[in-house]
């Protein structure tokens, strides 16, 4: 085998290999670019979904502090309606006894009206006589 022949065909074959091996690089370093995109965009994904809870929590924490003072306000309202309903019940009863008084005083006092009056016309149907 002849030497120059035998040189150009190394050199080929280096140049080869070194033209393959660039190859392989480019395909790696676009490979890991590509990576690094996706996971970029599957960061960036995370951190808008981050952002978009956060916001979530922050309007619910404004609506539990809402119920909150709903709630506050409503049980406030409920004890004014428990003494109200104590009040109306002791004064019902009071106004009740009251009159159930008055009610057999006036029955007592319609007995004796209707006693006078029959004892009335009884005198009267007499002196008729």
């Amino acid at each position: 085998m002849e030497w120059p022949g035998f040189v150009s065909l190394i050199s080929a074959v280096i140049v080869l290999v070194g033209i393959l091996f660039q190859v392989a690089q480019q395909h790696r370093k676009a490979k890991a670019e590509a990576s690094i995109q996706i996971a970029a965009t599957t960061i960036s994904g995370y951190s808008a979904l981050c952002k978009d809870l956060q916001t979530q929590h922050q309007n619910l924490q404004d609506e539990i502090h809402v119920l909150r003072e709903d709630f506050a306000a409503s049980q406030a309202e409920i004890a004014t309606l428990k003494k109200q309903l104590v009040e109306t019940t002791e004064r019902y009863a009071t106004e009740h006894a009251a009159w159930s008084i008055e009610r057999i005083a006036l029955k007592a006092q319609t007995a004796k009206m209707e006693k006078r009056i029959y004892e009335l016309e009884t005198c009267q149907k007499s002196e008729a006589l």
